[in-house]
């Protein structure tokens, strides 16, 4: 079985993500860490060097790959049986899930958590100068007046994903 894991920016996905695939003595895979390893650069560089969209291009083509290899080496992730054992965490990006492709790859391949927290706590977390740093959608917003309002539509256009996906919710406090 592949966990993954889905929520807004700064919801902990990475930081659980880790500590769950190590009680669990599996993989654990960052999304975006592996996007950054394959291209040699930032998310943050890829965003201001090519766009957005090519990001999200990139997304698709690593999620595929590597859900493709991972199910290659263990074919087992496939068997239906009373007990799973777990072969991989991953934590994908927050916009990862407004991809069809990768929404369809999550559902199909994956136990899909979400990762549930409030957008104030969120937006306090995000309001952080570190995580604006390496964020591009934070960085953009944060040169508005308007950032929290920005930040918010963004996250009112994914949560309806986030829920849909999810196979179990669990709420992250504050």
């Amino acid at each position: 079985m592949i966990i993954s894991l889905i929520g807004f920016m700064a919801a902990g996905k990475t930081t659980m993500g880790s500590a769950l695939a190590q009680s669990l003595r599996c993989e654990f895979v960052d999304l975006d860490q592996y996007i950054e390893e394959k291209e040699g650069k930032t998310i943050a560089e890829i965003f201001v060097q090519n766009s957005e969209s090519h990001f999200r291009e990139l997304e698709e083509k690593y999620l595929e790959d590597l859900l493709e290899e991972h199910i290659s080496d263990n074919p087992e992730t496939l068997e239906d049986s009373a007990a799973p054992k777990c072969t991989l965490v991953l934590s994908v990006g927050g916009g990862c899930v407004m991809s069809d492709l990768c929404a369809e790859l999550l559902e199909r391949f994956t136990y899909c958590i979400y990762l549930e927290c409030d957008f104030q706590t969120l937006f306090a977390r995000l309001s952080q100068p570190e995580e604006q740093a390496k964020r591009p959608l934070v960085t953009d917003a944060a040169q508005s007046a308007q950032m929290q309002e920005h930040l918010e539509k963004i996250f009112r256009q994914r949560e309806p994903r986030y829920r849909k996906l999810a196979r179990k919710t669990i709420q992250i406090g504050g």
